[in-house]
Parts: structure tokens; sequence; C-alpha cells
């Protein structure tokens, strides 16, 4: 077959999963082209979760599988056969166990990890005499299955087999790898005397960094040195690896509190000694070891570390962890002054500028950013050390109350300094003059403010008078505002889109006159500006103003579509309370462009108490049939302010049909009614495990609004998420313990080892925070 039909068959091949073509794609998983045989597995697994095949087929259907699992001449046949195997684990799990006992041992090897991929306790009790087996190859498959299970029952079993084990150390392995991948908290304690042992250490160090836990963290730390006083290099590698990349399928917030915590237990063990030893192991032929070392060197804050880590900066194998070690250490203030002592030779400005810009911001590191931005001199290095300022530059306008007055005089000096070179184009000078006014408002000496605004008032250009406002934004309150009323006439437009966003944050409400004439910009030549003054309007009170309302049904004809789409949403917010503005939202629902059907929905929701059943039909003929998916999501989100009714559940339910956006608007709108049918359509779309990506969002919003109602099958939901390996189900998982912990504080771990280790692990870890949290020690 050539490659093009392959590719086309592999295109066509889901489709054709109907019960009668299931002979063909049989035949088809020993094509001699692996596309192909792709494709058959794909479309066989289809039909089979689609439920397509009669009654009773199933088990012929996984017979068939299995013999070809056995093939001993076509390898692809019995590849393909294995893989589509493990795609349907969990419903051919009954008949493969009972192949189990009577199958060729080979074969018993193979299906092992078919009955570990389907998990849970039924799957523990098939491998579990599987692990006894008088054959190696057989036992270790299970035992390594086990692992696979996800399922708690499975620990005492690779516990056994770890201890009465101990004369075949193949086997041995097997269930230290085992007890890893399983992630069960209880196993720490078995694993970490393996580290003891030279023939395990690698195996067990691997093991507990794969757990990924507090306790397993603190296992590594306690044995980076072996009992004879030398250091562990696999221990090293292992807890490196807990700093720098915790395991993926970790909850964000639990991967950085291990990140944490490791780093904290390696600070306490470093000593010169420890030092001296990792210096010479950034040079090691190793490529995974001399990033160890390199790594660990950058959380030894030792500014020695400086020197062989710029060294490292020139080994392809060891560049990237270099880079991230430098960032780290430029956080200290001592290493960073040897960072920036070091010749340009051995460390070049281009990286000291990357390091700079992957940093923590501080003081100190903003002020090297200003350093280097000074000192640029070719067009890689200015990008670099521009964005390292701009970096520290939005921290120092959140910080600058905090900088000690000295700090901020320092900087004062140094931006002003910047300032006035910063002609070249590639320094932002708003972003430069805005940080300068945060400092300047936090007392700062009169003649440095006056030396800034007569140096941004020497030249009219666009550029400058921008920055000057931006300067008199951050620094007062009441000279911002006199400056964007004069600046509102000027010649440049993004001047006067600037002036009147900054006149909406400053202006007093009692300036009627001023506020009025933010009208006159509504007939404005530029579009930016006529948006700009829509925006603002909303920000005053004008409901018994009738010229402002007038000029608005004047924009609602705007040659520009943003301004017509922001005209619906300022009448919205200032006069949304009258029916005769309802009424042309209303009308809008059904105008030619999406942005202004989007607009008048979302402005028709604002006033959902007010709103008649007309306005609520006419919003679910929106969500029903306009031609965007964004403007029926907008629909269907704005039956969230509805009275719950009937009309609320039917439109839910229906857009559950809908694009991946219009379901997830659908389970917002549900998440807000409490009736029992409601928690079942939640339910059955939390649990639609079907392979469709943009699907995993909707799951992963109803599982956090079942958990809202603290339903027990959110907890299995949430066990099963966690071990899933998609990021955002896993995060959607946390957020759903979190919520379950409000009402089964106490027992939520118990709750969650009958279902997966490492979902009780993260469970303890939730209840032990939020524990803290309510009762800090004293």
């Amino acid at each position: 077959m050539s490659l093009l039909e392959a590719t086309q068959q592999q295109v066509t091949g889901t489709s054709l999963g109907a019960p009668q073509d299931m002979p063909r794609q049989m035949q088809l998983l020993g094509d001699s082209d692996w596309q192909t045989r792709r494709a058959a597995s794909f479309a066989i697994a289809a039909a089979v979760r689609a439920d397509e095949l009669p009654a009773g087929e199933l088990d012929a259907l996984v017979g068939e599988l299995i013999e070809a699992v056995g093939d001993g001449v076509n390898a692809g046949r019995r590849a393909a056969a294995l893989a589509t195997l493990e795609t349907l684990a969990d419903r051919a799990l009954p008949l493969v166990a009972r192949e189990l006992a009577s199958a060729s041992p080979s074969v018993r090897v193979a299906l092992a990890s078919v009955v570990g991929a389907a998990g849970g306790d039924k799957a523990v009790e098939a491998l579990a005499a599987l692990a006894n087996d008088s054959d190696a190859n057989a036992a270790a498959a299970a035992i390594i299955a086990l692992g696979r299970t996800r399922s708690s029952q499975a620990t005492p079993i690779l516990l056994r087999c770890l201890k009465h084990q101990a004369e075949n150390e193949w086997l041995r392995f097997a269930a230290i790898i085992a007890l890893g991948e399983l992630g069960d908290e209880q196993s720490v304690r078995a694993l970490e005397p393996l580290l003891n042992e030279l023939a395990t250490e690698e195996t067990a160090a691997t093991a507990l960094a794969e757990h990924a836990t507090l306790a397993s963290a603190q296992a590594l730390a306690n044995h980076l040195r072996r009992p004879d006083g030398t250091l562990s290099l696999p221990v090293l590698q292992a807890l490196t690896s807990l700093i720098a990349n915790p395991p993926a399928g970790l909850p964000s917030f639990l991967g950085a509190r291990i990140h944490r915590e490791a780093r904290r237990l390696f600070h306490t063990l470093v000593d010169a000694k420890l030092f001296n030893e990792l210096t010479p192991l950034t040079q090691s032929s190793d490529p995974a070891l001399a990033n160890a070392a390199t790594t660990a060197l950058g959380w030894t804050d030792d500014a020695r570390a400086v020197q062989p880590l710029a060294h490292a900066l020139a080994h392809p194998a060891t560049l990237l962890a270099a880079r991230s070690a430098l960032a780290h250490l430029a956080r200290d203030e001592r290493c960073l002054q040897a960072i920036l002592a070091l010749d340009p030779n051995l460390l070049p400005r281009l990286e000291l500028a990357c390091a700079l810009a992957a940093s923590e911001s501080t003081p100190v590191v903003a002020h090297a950013a200003i350093q280097l931005c000074l000192q640029a001199t070719d067009a890689n290095l200015s990008e670099a050390s521009t964005r390292a300022l701009t970096q520290n530059c939005v921290w120092l306008r959140h910080h600058a109350h905090e900088l000690s007055s000295e700090a901020r005089a320092r900087l004062m000096r140094d931006l002003t300094s910047l300032l006035e070179s910063a002609h070249r184009a590639s320094l932002p000078l708003a972003e430069l003059s805005a940080t300068l006014g945060a400092l300047a408002a936090t007392s700062s000496p009169r003649p440095s403010v006056e030396h800034c605004l007569r140096f941004l008032s020497a030249r009219d250009e666009t550029l400058t008078t921008l920055a000057r406002l931006a300067f008199l934004d951050a620094f007062d309150a009441q000279l911002a505002a006199e400056e964007a009323t004069r600046l509102r006439r000027h010649a440049s437009a993004s001047v006067r889109e600037a002036a009147i966003n900054v006149f909406a944050r400053h202006v007093r409400s009692e300036d009627k006159n001023e506020i009025t004439s933010l009208v006159l910009h509504l007939t404005d030549e530029a579009v930016s500006v006529r948006r700009a003054a829509v925006r603002a309007l909303r920000t005053f009170d004008f409901a018994s103003h009738e010229p402002v309302r007038r000029l608005l049904f004047a924009a609602l004809a705007d040659e520009d579509i943003w301004v017509r789409a922001e005209t619906l949403t300022t009448l919205g917010t200032l006069f949304g309370s009258e029916p005769e503005i309802r009424n042309i939202l209303r009308e809008n629902l059904n105008a030619p462009h999406p942005l202004c059907r989007v607009a008048a929905a979302e402005a028709l929701a604002t006033y959902s108490q007010q709103l008649a059943e007309e306005d609520w039909r006419a919003l679910r003929l929106m969500a029903r049939r306009d031609t965007q998916p964004e403007a029926r999501r907008t629909a269907v989100l704005a039956f969230r302010h509805a009275p719950p009714s009937r009309l609320t559940f039917a439109v839910a339910r229906r857009a559950l049909r809908d694009a991946w956006t219009v379901r997830r608007a659908a389970i917002e709108l549900l998440a807000g009614h409490t009736n029992p049918a409601t928690s079942q359509l939640l339910l059955d779309v939390a649990s639609d495990d079907s392979d469709d990506e943009e699907h995993s969002p909707v799951r992963g919003a109803a599982l956090r609004a079942l958990a809202a109602r603290q339903s027990l099958d959110a907890l299995k939901l949430a066990c099963d998420f966690l071990s899933s390996g998609d990021a955002e189900l896993v995060e959607d998982a946390y957020t759903a313990l979190k919520l379950l912990c409000r009402t089964f504080r106490s027992d939520l771990p118990r709750m969650c080892t009958a279902h997966s280790p490492r979902a009780a692990a993260t469970a303890s870890f939730i209840c032990d925070y939020e524990e803290q949290a309510t009762h800090p020690p004293s």
C-alpha cells in the first residue's frame, strides 16, 4: 500500500467502525503498513466505545484480539492488537483476566499490561496471582502492571513482593518501579532504606522522585550522603529533578509546594564539602549528572558558583541548566554582584540579560537590568536587557511603597539616566516613565520629580508626550487629570486615546462639565478615540442627561463595528433599566455583526431582574440559532441571571450538544441550579471520557460544579482525573478536592484511598494545608 493510500485509510479509518466493517478492520491489524494498522486500531476502539457492536459480539472481538496478541509470526499484528486491547482495557478486562491463567508465558506478559491499564480493584485481583507466576518474566510484568492500576489495593501486594523477592533482583526491581508509579505514600518508608543499598539505590531514588510528595522529598534529602559519607549521585539527581522539574501530572500548586520544600531541604545540606563535590560534576561526561550538579549549584546561593556555571554555559548539554541556575543565583545580592563582576568573555552580557529576565524581581536585579540597558550595544543584547527591564518595571510599580528610601532614590537616579538615553527606539519610554512616577509618588524629593517633568516636556513628540502622561498617571491623580484634559485636544490620535483613558480614571465625579465634554469625542476622526470615549462614559452616572443619550444613539450608526459594539454595552450600563433601551438591545440580538449581538446579550443580562418574557425568548432563540458559537455562548450565559425555570434547564441541556465553548457555558449555567436532574446531567458530562480534546474543559467544569454541591460522585471522578495525565483535568480535580474538603476534611484522605493512592496523597496535602491556613501554628 502506498503512503498516500495509507494516509487516506488512516483519515477514514475511524468512520469504518460499523459492525459490518469489523472483519475488515481486524484483517487490517496485520497490514504491512504501520499507518494502516494504527487506523484500524482506532476504528475498532471507536466502534466499541460508541457501543455500536451488537450484544455478545464484544467478547468475540476481544477473543480475536487476544489470539492476535499470541501471533508468533506477524509482529506488527501482535503490537496493533495489544494497543487496541489497552485502549479498550476497561471493557476487555473480564475476558482478558480469564485468559491470564491459561495463556502462554509470552501472552501473559503482554496481557498483564492490558489488565494494568484497566485499573481498579478487579485488575489488582487478576494480577495478584500472576505476580507469583513460575515464569519470572510473567511475574515481573504483573508486578509492574500493579503499579499502573491506580488502586491502593496494589500497595500491600507490592510491599510483599519487595520483602519476599530478595533472592530475585529482577522481581525486586520491578516492585520498586511499580511502587514509584503507584505513588502510595505508605510505600515511602519501605523504599527509603533501599537508598542505603548500592544495588537498589538508583531505582529507589527514581521511584521516590516519581512519588513527588513532601515525604519522598524528605527521604531523598535524608540520604543525599551515603552512610560512609560519600555523595549519592542517584539521590542528587532525584532531588534536583524535584527542584527543577517536578513530575508532570501534579496540580500546579502542589508542584510548587514540593519545589519549595525540596529547595529548602537542599539548602539545609549545603556546606563547603558539598560545594567542592558539585563543582567538578558540572563537567561530567554523563549529561544527566552534569545537569543535576549544575542545577544544584544554582541552589547553593554561593557566589563561588558563578564561575563554574559560566563554564557550564559553554557546553550544549548543560546550557539550559546553567541559565536556570544563574537566574536563581541572581536573586541573592552577593551572587548577583559576583555575576556582574565576571569577565564578559566568560559570561557574555547576553547570557546575563537572559538570567536577569528569568530571575525574580528585586531592587538589586532591577538596578542590574537598568545598567545592562545602558550598556547595550547590539540588537540582541538590547532586546534581552529590555525584556528584563520591563519585567522589573512592572514589579517596581507594584512594590514601590515597600522599598527603602535609599533603594527608591537609587532606582530613581538609574531610571532617570536611562530615560535620558531612551531616544533609542528599543527602550519603552512609557514603561520607564510610569515606573518613575510610581517611585516618585512615595515621597520622592521634589527636584527629582521636576527634573523628570522638564525632560519629558522638552520635546512635544508623541512618544514623549505619552511618557509624560504615564508618569503623571502613576504620580499624582489631580495632575494627571489636568494633563489629560489638555491632551484630549492633541493632534495625535494615540495621545487623545491615552488622555481619555487617564481622564476617566482620575477626574472627579463632581466635574460635570468636564465629564460631559467626553461626548464630543464620539465624533472624533480616529476609531480608537471614539471607542475610548464610549468606554469612558460608562464610568460616570448620566441617567438624567439627555444629550449623552442622543449622542450614544447616533454612535449606534458608527461606521466601525467595534464602536457600535462598545456603544451597546455603554447604553446597557447607563440606561439599561429603561424599557426603550432594552428594546434597542433586544433588536440588536439579530444585528448583522456578531460583536453587536454579543454586546447586546451581555448588556441585557445585566438587567435580568427587569427583563420581560419576550426578552428571555429572544435570548433563547439566539442561544439555539445564532451562527456564531461565541454569540450562542453569550446568550447561554445570560440565563445565569434568569430565575430557575424549565426554560433555563432546556437552554442548558440543548447547549450541551453544541461547540465546546457553548457546552462550557451550559455547565456554568447548570452549576447555579440544584435540582436532582441537574446533578445527574453534570455527572453524565463529567463521566464522558470521549477522545475529544475540547471536551476536557467541559468535563472539568462539570466536576467542579458537582464538587461545589459536595457530591460523593465528584470524589471518585476527581481521583480518576488526577491519574488522567491531562494537565487541565488534573487542575480541575485538585480544585474539586479542595471544595470537597470543606465538608469531608478529616475523612477526605481515607475516602480517596479507596480510589487512588495519588489522590489520597493529594487529599492529605490539601487537608493539612487548609488546617494550617485555618489554625496557623503559634
